[in-house]
């Protein structure tokens, strides 16, 4: 019957042999490599995320700013509206209307409206035209068009604006603001109007700062283009869009995203039927987002062909280096090399400390790699020579417990007491060397006391009589 500590023993060599094939043997450079690409693929794809949060932001901010935009469209024109509003009340005063004299009426205010692209127009609630300025007085003039809804206007006995409609007279397309007259001035008519053609207001709607292939429009009660800065597909007089885009304006303001990536954004003009509309594809509003996105992965890519090119040379250099160092071991004697190679550690922090002294970056990158140097022949040789001053069947924990307590020891105490040798006497750096040669001195007694271990145990191991 096997004894339980041989079968643990048997336990963890064959949980060694598996997990050895998890682990395979390569070469330095491989493992540089790998190291290299798990470093840089994460931080690509970090990156890679953050680019994803600043589209969300991105997008979030163009509804906003649409928004905003379609507010300053709306605010534009209805101040045009309340403009002419003010023009029907002062004009409703003049002392011609009162006295039904209409000639002089025309005559006074004809040109002075003309300059704002407005004309007056005085009629009955049945349509019948006193007065139009846009032709001389007294000449034959046609009914108001029922477009103009003259009579729902007059009825509600407020300042209202019609839908548009293709003007007799101008032969163009126009639109109305309607002031109700008082029936005291009955012989003027029913409602003083002022008409204006509707291309006069594509002066108010700003096009400079609108992304490419983006385009506003001002729609009327009907959801007939008043007026648009789109170059085709949106014609004025026709309608604005179909009613599955329709239907989704019902609030005052707001924007919401077709099935087609397009982007509305609109609003309401206060105390008026008109709304404006402003939309275009997402994708031309995101065009330098995108071209920073095929930057950002055109230069990723290059950064891990870089890394992990570097990283390859690095590890052939590297694992030459260690032959070389192995080489000259073997040669000297791998207790005489770690032993040599410790006294120049002791040695080294001085030279290291006066070059990084100078701040020069030559110097000083001397001095480091005289460090490295020397700290990395130690390492090159000390695994393989501590291998033979454990007997086989201790060998794997003997240098596990080694390298264990010493990382917990030494490992967790030198970076306390360098941290209190550089604050006790800042700005020297005389300590911190003296606290290098004290830890190398302790590398050359652990080497000396190896290689007399290793002796030890290559002496032949006698019978034991039974």
């Amino acid at each position: 019957m096997p004894q339980p500590g041989k079968k643990l023993k048997n336990t963890f060599s064959a949980l060694r042999r598996r997990s050895a094939n998890f682990f395979p043997t390569a070469s330095i450079g491989t493992y540089l490599v790998v190291m290299a690409t798990v470093i840089t693929l994460p931080l690509i794809l970090f990156g890679g995320y953050l680019m994803l949060r600043l589209e969300s932001e991105k997008r979030d901010d163009l509804q906003r700013e649409t928004i905003e935009d379609v507010r300053v469209v709306s605010r534009n024109i209805d101040r045009r509206l309340q403009e002419i509003a003010t023009s029907l009340n002062l004009l409703s005063q003049f002392p011609e209307l009162e006295n039904g004299n209409l000639a002089a009426f025309q005559g006074r205010v004809a040109e002075s409206l003309k300059r704002e692209g407005l004309y007056a127009i005085l009629a009955t609630k049945e349509g019948e035209q006193y007065l139009n300025t846009r032709v001389s007085f007294g000449q034959p003039l046609s009914k108001v068009p029922a477009e103009a809804n003259l009579a729902k206007a007059i009825e509600s006995r407020r300042i209202t604006v019609s839908d548009m409609f293709f003007g007799a007279t101008s032969k163009e397309w126009v639109f109305n603001v309607t002031l109700p007259l008082d029936p005291n001035l009955g012989s003027a008519g029913d409602a003083l109007i002022l008409t204006q053609n509707t291309s006069d207001l594509s002066r108010l709607i700003p096009t400079e700062n609108l992304p490419r292939n983006w385009a506003v429009a001002i729609i009327d009660g009907n959801n007939r283009v008043v007026v648009s800065s789109a170059q085709n597909g949106v014609e004025v007089g026709k309608p604005f869009a179909s009613p599955a885009i329709l239907s989704e304006m019902q609030a005052f303001s707001g924007n919401f995203f077709d099935d087609k990536g397009n982007l509305y954004a609109y609003a309401q003009l206060p105390g008026w039927q008109w709304r404006t509309v402003m939309w275009g594809p997402l994708a031309a509003s995101q065009a330098a987002l995108v071209d920073t996105w095929r930057q950002m992965m055109i230069g990723s890519t290059m950064l891990v062909l870089i890394a992990i090119g570097g990283a390859y040379l690095v590890g052939r250099q590297l694992r030459s280096s260690i032959r070389d160092l192995t080489l000259m071991a073997e040669r000297i004697g791998e207790g005489r090399f770690l032993k040599l190679v410790a006294l120049l550690c002791m040695a080294v922090p001085y030279p290291m400390f006066m070059l990084v002294g100078t701040q020069n970056l030559v110097l000083m990158t001397a001095g480091i790699a005289m460090a490295v140097v020397t700290l990395s022949a130690l390492y090159a040789v000390i695994a393989g020579y501590m291998t033979q001053a454990f007997p086989a069947h201790l060998r794997y924990s003997g240098i596990s417990l080694a390298y264990q307590l010493i990382c917990a020891i030494a490992g967790g105490s030198t970076p306390i007491i360098g941290t209190l040798l550089a604050d006790r006497f800042a700005g020297q750096w005389l300590p911190l060397a003296v606290f290098f040669t004290a830890l190398s001195t302790l590398s050359l007694i652990g080497v000396c006391g190896l290689s007399r271990l290793r002796g030890e145990q290559q002496q032949p191991i006698p019978a034991i009589a039974r």
